[in-house]
């Protein structure tokens, strides 16, 4: 099964990241993230059978971190924005929450084999960039004028599973993890 951790994005900023979507449609052809689909990933963790997903999940049962806000504003790209293969939006706030979560999150399963995450970069895929765009898309990308997409209280982080399929990922929730108020 193959696996990974994530926040949940609510519906409403979701949807403020699929309309964002259409916005960048006229500069390139993309493979836009569905908009159920968009998320926070802490950690993916690939392919595991059955067994170790077994291992992976009460592993992450010891995760202890309180509630965070999450802000979500602007664009980026990776590589970089002058040769950009994947469109993201920027966390502004709770980034630093995020890197420790994801510090936590590693710590947990690198009992289980997992190396370290080399270089944790808090944000959430919103399109893959398909051929060369034209100079449209770095514009918005460098652009001072950044859009704000939403905030929210992270409340728990999930274990999901991803099913590549032809007309994209199928993600399923294997399980919740409840943020807890650390005495």
């Amino acid at each position: 099964m193959r696996m990974f951790t994530a926040i949940e994005i609510p519906k409403g900023v979701r949807d403020a990241m699929a309309d964002a979507q259409r916005l960048l449609s006229p500069s390139g052809s993309f493979k836009h993230v569905a908009p159920d689909n968009i998320h926070v990933t802490l950690r993916f963790l690939g392919d595991n059978d059955e067994v170790m997903a077994k291992r992976i999940m009460e592993a992450l049962e010891s995760v202890e971190f309180e509630p965070f806000n999450i802000a979500l504003e602007g664009f980026g790209a990776f590589p970089n924005p002058k040769k950009p293969k994947v469109i993201w939006v920027a966390v502004t706030e709770g980034a630093q929450d995020l890197v420790e979560l994801s510090e936590k999150v590693d710590a947990c399963i690198g009992s289980l084999g997992f190396p370290k995450e080399k270089r944790y970069h808090p944000h959430a895929t919103i399109s893959r960039v398909r051929g060369r765009p034209d100079s449209t898309l770095h514009d918005i990308l460098i652009s001072d004028d950044q859009p704000a997409f939403g905030r929210f209280k992270a409340q728990g982080f999930k274990l999901v599973s991803s099913t590549l399929t032809s007309d994209g990922s199928v993600y399923g929730d294997v399980r919740i993890y409840p943020m807890v108020i650390i005495p």
